[in-house]
């Protein structure tokens, strides 16, 4: 499993379609270190918390 954060409502609506329809996308984000990364697999859930700095508003799982 992997966490990492996404700053874009775009991106947060592919990875809940990817955790509806259990597709997998690659999508870079923050990892936990504050770098830019890139991720692969099958999202398991989208936490969405507007009160996080605005480039960690969604904190992502995903399933490697």
């Amino acid at each position: 499993m992997s966490q990492f954060y996404i700053a874009s409502e775009p991106d947060a609506d592919r990875c809940r379609g990817s955790q509806i329809s259990h597709t997998v996308i690659t999508i870079s984000g923050l990892n936990l270190k504050g770098k830019v990364q890139c991720f692969t697999g099958i999202v398991q859930s989208v936490d969405d918390d507007t009160k996080r700095h605005v480039q960690k508003r969604w904190r992502i799982t995903m399933r490697d």
